[in-house]
């Protein structure tokens, strides 16, 4: 009787088991079509972020390219996305005082649409505006505008969007106060300049008075020294010693008839007596070694050195990346059709690649010829022997009361010497010379000051990029 007692164990274990495996396929089940939906859900996810991320890559590059990458499309748009001088986009910024721009209103087809391998729409931007930068609340403080781009993924009856903002990272180099600039030096007679200032941390030897022009023939023209204006003897002026006080024609400096530095201002009469100043606390640029050096590798060209003076594209010293020539830093462009030609960063290091100190050796770096033509900020971590220049083809130079005058200028921009400047002829330069050990040489450097310059360096390149992004349902 036992035996048929145990019969009905065996089928309730077989049930009992049956049971789990039927539970736990169940959940295997609830388990992988969870793990689909959750595979399909990342899936729009992404296919919405591309295409919200397509939607703004298009309006990085209308930036990035001036508004070239849709003047066949949207001329009209496209204008809003050049530069002016100054490094701002004022159409754009004039358009969106009057509210947001909505792409589709120009052109449609400037709403991106993905497809995949069967041509079948994967994602698409459904709408695409351009906000003004005080949108939206709070504003992002770095923006110019922002892109509010959406895209859109089909799953399942539904859809994923994603909103990308687009940020304008304006790029600013401090420019140049003046147009000759020796801040760690003395100027020893080598301050041919034009339209702007002279300036020396320490003493200022004035050049011939047949090579200073007047306040009437120059009226921007001024020299300022922290210590001391020197006069040579053509100039006929009486020197004394300090100290000084305030006269009626400017700051008059007492003392004896010792042969010293100093002028009694009122003896230069109208003609020069508003240019010279002495013992002046100047406020010097600040071409920061590191920020520079940084912008000159990700946005311009960089070149290291060597203690022999030999210069290296990209700072790697070896024979393939020498450069024979240093007319192998010009621009790319026709002087022809200069004012087209963009700005460039140059940043030539230092033989070590750290920052220079006033005691650090360094080398000497040899230009000339008539085919030098440099536009840009040029960073040069040496000393610099400029000879032999020539004539080179005349740029058109605006003076500061914006007339434009033809000149024939091996260089535009701001040329930042950390060595010493030499020069054995009458070069020419349009914009300012920086140089921290000072001059030396016969020759002397001809600088026409850039007067925009005074507000900081020309823009190199639009440095638009995405800047955050999020999903939106």
């Amino acid at each position: 009787m036992k035996r048929y007692r145990n019969r009905g164990s065996v089928l309730v274990t077989v049930i009992v088991l049956l049971m789990l495996v039927a539970m736990t396929g169940l959940a295997l089940t609830l388990t992988l079509q969870d793990y689909a939906h959750l595979n399909l859900k990342n899936r729009d996810e992404l296919q919405a972020f591309y295409a919200a991320e397509a939607g703004a890559l298009e309006v990085i590059g209308w930036f990035n390219t001036s508004g070239g990458a849709i003047t066949s499309v949207a001329p009209s748009l496209a204008s809003l996305f050049v530069v002016d001088s100054q490094g701002s986009y004022t159409l754009l910024a004039n358009h969106l005082a009057g509210g947001p721009i909505n792409v589709a209103t120009y052109s449609s087809s400037l709403l991106p649409i993905l497809r995949d391998a069967s041509n079948k729409i994967t994602g698409r931007v459904t709408t695409l505006r351009i906000l003004p930068p005080t949108q939206p609340t709070p504003p992002i403080t770095d923006l110019l505008c922002i892109v509010h781009s959406e895209g859109q993924a089909e799953r399942m009856g539904g859809v994923k969007a994603a909103d990308l903002y687009v940020a304008y990272h304006k790029l600013i180099i401090e420019g140049a106060p003046g147009a000759i600039l020796a801040e760690a030096a003395a100027i020893g007679g080598n301050c041919k300049a034009h339209w702007g200032q002279v300036w020396s941390r320490f003493n200022i030897k004035m050049p011939g008075k047949s090579q200073t022009p007047t306040q009437i023939q120059d009226p921007w023209l001024k020299f300022k020294s922290e210590l001391k204006i020197e006069f040579p003897t053509n100039w006929s002026v009486p020197k004394w010693g300090k100290p000084y006080h305030a006269g009626a024609n400017g700051d008059i400096v007492d003392g004896t008839n010792a042969p010293c530095a100093g002028v009694a201002y009122g003896s230069i009469n109208n003609d020069y007596g508003n240019e010279i100043f002495q013992d002046q606390t100047l406020k010097w640029p600040v071409y920061d070694y590191a920020a520079l050096k940084k912008i000159a590798q990700t946005k311009g060209r960089y070149y290291g050195t060597d203690a022999s003076g030999n210069v290296y594209r990209d700072g790697i010293k070896d024979s393939a990346h020498l450069v024979s020539d240093l007319n192998a830093l010009n621009v790319s462009g026709s002087r022809s059709s200069w004012s087209s030609v963009p700005y460039d960063v140059v940043f030539i290091d230092t033989p070590t690649g750290t920052e220079p100190t006033p005691t650090m050796v360094l080398p000497t770096l040899s230009l000339s010829g008539s085919g030098t033509s440099w536009k840009g900020f040029y960073w040069i971590g040496a000393n610099l022997d400029v000879s032999g220049m020539g004539q080179p083809e005349a740029i058109a130079c605006e003076r500061p009361d914006l007339v434009n005058q033809n000149l024939n200028a091996f260089m535009d921009g701001v040329i930042a010497v950390m060595g010493t400047y030499e020069g054995t002829g009458n070069e020419l330069i349009y914009g300012s010379l920086f140089v921290d050990r000072g001059f030396t040489g016969t020759g002397t450097p001809d600088v026409y000051y850039n007067w925009r310059l005074a507000v900081g360096f020309p823009p190199i390149k639009s440095d638009v990029q995405l800047s955050r992004w999020k999903f939106t349902k």
